[in-house]
């Protein structure tokens, strides 16, 4: 499989997955989405930036998790 093939292929699933969210939840389910997706970068962003200063420890990460919760 090439990598043109997975992109698509994980573009079908991104797909699926919001339409059947949206589906059962109406306009509730893509504020869910655009939350989950918002703390998912911020976790990627703060997690490489802790990282890159080397502060990463998985203590704090566990309280930043816990805060957003």
């Amino acid at each position: 499989m090439n990598a043109p093939e997975k992109v698509t292929q994980i573009k079908a699933a991104l797909a699926l997955i919001t339409t059947a969210v949206t589906s059962l939840l109406g306009w509730t389910g893509v504020a869910v989405l655009i939350l989950v997706v918002c703390m998912a970068l911020d976790y990627i962003t703060g997690t490489l930036a802790a990282k890159a200063h080397g502060e990463w420890t998985s203590a704090i990460a566990r309280g930043g998790l816990w805060h957003k919760a």
